[in-house]
């Protein structure tokens, strides 16, 4: 099941390359492996372009390429393996991603909210959920203690008091 950071069900219009090693004409999803092997079939290429990156993967290896990219997916190996947030919220921060931030792998109900202040902006859940339990853990937490990746969207208790006590002294 993928869903948006809303919650809404999606579909997965991206292929990897095929068996023979054509690419799709429209989006190609990648390895890393793929991304360092294939640099002249990379730049010829006029569809759109995503990557996938394992929780070993340091996001730093593609943030050249990062204006190109559309699609970045981490995976988490396993819940426990925290690197994806890390790496979600460097790709967001530090180096600008703004196309679409996948999670995918081990990704349970109760992470959802979190993974979205990481950055994540699509989530593929590892086993089918009840829609409901998933609207719920999106929307569990109505304000948040710090500020991260989604802070554009969000703004934290720490800012809505400064911002408070601000226009009492107005």
């Amino acid at each position: 099941m993928l869903i948006d950071r809303q919650g809404h069900e999606l579909n997965d219009e991206w292929t990897k390359p095929g068996v023979d090693g054509e690419w799709p004409d429209d989006k190609v999803l990648l390895d890393v492996e793929s991304l360092n092997t294939q640099e002249e079939k990379l730049k010829a290429y006029n569809g759109k372009l995503g990557i996938i990156l394992q929780s070993e993967d340091d996001p730093e290896t593609v943030a050249p390429l990062v204006d190109r990219l559309s699609l970045i997916v981490l995976n988490f190996p396993k819940y426990t393996d925290g690197r994806p947030y890390s790496s979600a919220r460097l790709l967001r921060t530090r180096y600008g991603f703004d196309g679409d931030l996948r999670a995918t792998g081990d990704v349970l109900t109760d992470q959802l909210a979190f993974m979205v202040r990481c950055g994540f902006s699509s989530l593929e859940l590892s086993r089918a959920r009840d829609p409901e339990s998933v609207h719920k853990a999106l929307n569990e937490f109505s304000h948040a203690y710090q500020t991260s990746a989604d802070q554009a969207s969000v703004q934290s208790v720490w800012q809505k008091r400064k911002a408070a006590a601000q226009s009492e002294k107005t």
